[in-house]
């Protein structure tokens, strides 16, 4: 069976909760901006096409179900979250591109106890235009030998990890332009930077500092190049642990937890 799932509905909803979609293009893909807003919730069932989900202006809740990209292209994405969405991913979903990339968003993404698989040697495990992402219990993962975890393309943009585990064949998170990092918790695993930051507004802060409790494990960035890897911007350390094969980290750190040092 190969058809398309349009979501336009008089209710202006849409509910999957079972069944197979497939589709040579997209298995949800809405085309009219539309006020109120569309609500497309996915509780079960499968959905596989070359770009598995394309929402561009509605608000998309994942709660159930299977999701796969069958594309083989870095260029195609499981889900593309436009714009004037908003896509919430929970309840440990997973959202699997084997030979593809992973999220490509503009719009708002966050992501609950959801894994994000990009399986292309070249992968973007999430790519951010303009989007504002946050991580609570999520996974990512881009392991070909060029995927990048989570990349950025420049813009002012907001990065809240609450609590993530983030594996690359490259780069961890990559960021540039006026990106804001919040990591304060999870571990980046990567083969050259857990963070490139090259971005001369970017400000990444570490660690949370209005905990009271300091740890020096969490979050963990290893790198097999730097933990750390900063041309630009400016850095916030408060907790946490930077390994790297060469060095922990590059770059100054503009503040430092008071009473505390790295070393």
């Amino acid at each position: 069976m190969d058809f398309t799932n349009w979501k336009w509905m008089n209710e202006n909803k849409i509910l999957i909760n079972n069944g197979d979609i497939v589709s040579v293009s997209a298995a949800i893909y809405d085309d009219k901006n539309k006020s109120p807003k569309a609500k497309i919730n996915i509780v079960g069932g499968t959905l596989s096409a070359n770009d598995g989900i394309n929402v561009s202006y509605d608000i998309l809740e994942v709660s159930g179900g299977k999701i796969v990209s069958t594309a083989a292209s870095r260029d195609s994405y499981v889900l593309r979250c436009g714009s004037g969405a908003e896509c919430n991913i929970n309840d440990d979903i997973v959202l699997e591109a084997p030979k593809a990339s992973g999220i490509y968003a503009t719009g708002t993404l966050n992501l609950n106890r959801a894994t994000v698989i990009g399986g292309a040697e070249n992968a973007y495990g999430i790519y951010l235009n303009g989007a504002n992402l946050t991580l609570n219990g999520a996974t990512i993962e881009a392991k070909g030998i060029n995927a990048n975890a989570i990349v950025t393309n420049g813009g002012n943009l907001n990065i809240t990890v609450n609590d993530a585990t983030i594996e690359a064949g490259n780069v961890g998170l990559y960021l540039t332009g006026s990106n804001k990092l919040r990591m304060y918790g999870g571990n980046v695993l990567a083969k050259t930077y857990a963070i490139y930051q090259d971005g001369g507004s970017c400000d990444t802060i570490l660690g949370d500092g209005a905990k009271t409790d300091v740890s020096i494990t969490n979050p963990t960035l290893e790198g097999g190049v730097y933990g750390l890897y900063s041309k630009a911007g400016t850095l916030t350390f408060n907790s946490g642990i930077l390994k790297g094969y060469n060095k922990a980290y590059s770059g100054t750190f503009n503040n430092i937890r008071s009473g505390y040092e790295i070393f």
